[in-house]
């Protein structure tokens, strides 16, 4: 049998920055260890590239119930640049979690993190959530509202990590972000790339 050093990685260097990704922070209760983004300034805009746009759309096939999940993708200043998108889980796997419809399965989205973040070399992470309603419509901001506050109570949505609706709106796909600052939800534009 070979034995291995208990150390075979050197680690992060001597001044070199560590990064715990949202979702190790939240589901195993890491502490963050750089990057913190509460003192980074709020994001002003969403930029959503082709693959994390296709993943949303093809939900938009599936009508007939809520449908929602994590978006990925890099912080840029004050862009946050989505490179892809999932869903929340298995619905099996979430029954019984608190707000069963805004609700991740954190064994998946733990998975879908580990990777697309490559701990200490990449700065993907779990930036944000979208939601689809029942119908495929947009909806208004007053209902926008109301689910946004549901999102922020379960820290889906805050200052940094923002929330994003997507339906059509007559013959036009809409997609609506906000973030959630001072309890008062702020609309981000969001740009197709």
């Amino acid at each position: 049998m070979t034995e291995y050093p208990a150390d075979v990685s050197p680690g992060p260097q001597e001044g070199q920055a560590t990064y715990i990704p949202r979702a190790t922070q939240r589901f195993l209760g890491w502490p963050a260890l750089e990057r913190d983004l509460v003192s980074a300034p709020a994001p002003t805009h969403v930029r959503l590239e082709d693959t994390a746009s296709r993943v949303i759309l093809g939900m938009l096939d599936s009508p007939g119930h809520h449908r929602s999940g994590a978006l990925f993708g890099t912080r840029l200043g004050t862009s946050a640049h989505i490179a892809d998108a999932s869903h929340a889980g298995y619905p099996q796997f979430r029954q019984g979690l608190p707000c069963q419809l805004l609700a991740v399965d954190p064994q998946y989205l733990l998975g879908w993190s580990d990777c697309l973040s490559i701990y200490g070399t990449n700065d993907v992470d779990w930036l944000g959530h979208w939601m689809i309603r029942p119908d495929n419509l947009i909806g208004d901001a007053l209902e926008h509202y109301g689910w946004l506050r549901r999102a922020h109570r379960l820290g889906l949505v805050d200052r940094q990590h923002f929330f994003m609706f997507v339906g059509q709106n007559a013959d036009q796909l809409v997609y609506a972000a906000y973030v959630y600052v001072n309890d008062e939800a702020t609309a981000l534009p969001v740009l197709l790339t």
